[in-house]
């Protein structure tokens, strides 16, 4: 990524070296996010908001019986 930044200013610097127009035009200005980000990481990583504890982490994982196995053999 910074690779990239680095090229696209690297030619942005040139362009206007030459005295030719920036191409990009004004660079748009970065737009608040609703929610933060920290809040976003932490409900992706399955921790929620550390007020209310996720239901699915307190209760221990029920194993359900397996079903008997089929008989591949007809019975007698």
């Amino acid at each position: 990524m910074k690779a990239a930044l680095g090229e696209a200013t690297e030619t942005a610097l040139k362009l206007k070296r030459k005295g030719g127009k920036n191409i990009s035009g004004p660079l748009p200005k970065r737009q608040k996010m609703k929610t933060p980000l920290k809040k976003l990481v932490a409900e992706i990583k399955g921790k929620g908001e550390k007020t209310t504890p996720r239901k699915d982490a307190t209760q221990e994982p029920t194993q359900e019986p397996l079903p008997p196995p089929k008989n591949t053999t007809p019975a007698k």
